[in-house]
């Protein structure tokens, strides 16, 4: 489902997904009805001129260590249209992306290999329509954390990171709209 906050006038659409069978029956495979579905509210917020589109999941797809990405059509879709921040979970560390987006030469999907060209900020400070940064945070629900793996070539897509055996901290991420 998705919403505009706040409704009389909007600052952001969040939209909320339930990839990886979470809820069954919910599959964003490229061309299909839910898939087509988050493209909708997603052009349907910038065609609002809503200034800021925030897609939330419970299922991580991109991120240090992951094995694979049971939602790829889905993450390149966000990553394409530029959706402003992707918060996810399940993974049970904090790991904070750069701002990432695909510029249809250099970038066109991101991959296991560290990217550069797939950086547009790497700041903490979002630039509104450049890309999208992704937020874990699973900081919660299992002890200890799990650790992560500091040569997995994909650190260079993140900023930050806290894990059982880097920075271990428990607590939660806090976003200001």
């Amino acid at each position: 489902y998705s919403f505009d906050y706040p409704a009389g006038t909007p600052l952001a659409r969040f939209i909320l997904l339930s990839p990886s069978n979470v809820i069954p029956g919910y599959l964003y495979n490229k061309g299909g009805s839910h898939y087509n579905w988050v493209a909708q509210q997603i052009d349907g917020a910038r065609n609002a001129h809503i200034p800021w589109v925030i897609v939330a999941m419970h299922e991580y797809c991109f991120t240090i260590g992951s094995l694979g990405c049971p939602a790829s059509d889905l993450l390149n879709l966000l990553i394409s249209k530029k959706v402003d921040l992707i918060l996810q979970g399940h993974k049970h560390d904090y790991q904070a992306s750069k701002q990432l987006a695909f510029n249809g030469t250099t970038c066109t999907a991101l991959s296991t290999t560290y990217n550069s060209h797939c950086v547009v900020n790497a700041t903490k400070s979002l630039i509104k329509g450049a890309g999208s940064v992704i937020v874990v945070t699973g900081t919660g629900g299992i002890t200890p954390l799990l650790s992560i793996d500091t040569t997995d070539p994909r650190m260079g897509y993140f900023r930050s990171w806290m894990a059982a055996n880097i920075n271990q901290t428990w607590g939660v991420s806090q976003f200001t709209v």
